[in-house]
């Protein structure tokens, strides 16, 4: 399969964004997987323009979207997202 953008197949397109998979040093049922740079560099370009198009909340009038960041603003922050 080709990724229409880069035209690598999948295998290769996979290697640009994601680090090999590793075993869990503890336990064996877990594998550990993380994204490369370019991969986390996509991922905040992404995130960016849903921010700008207000994907997911534009119906929200401005009380339910402060509900909503303050839900998960402490969720977001812990998980590293900014």
């Amino acid at each position: 399969v080709l990724d229409p953008k880069l035209g690598l197949p999948g295998r290769c397109w996979n290697a640009v964004w994601y680090e090999p998979r590793r075993p869990h040093p503890t336990d064996r049922r877990t594998t550990l997987a993380a994204i490369t740079r370019t991969g986390h560099t996509t991922v905040e370009r992404a995130a960016a323009a849903l921010a700008d198009v207000r994907f997911g909340v534009d119906g929200l009038d401005g009380a339910a979207l402060e509900a909503v960041v303050v839900i998960l603003g402490p969720m977001r922050r812990e998980a590293g997202d900014f």
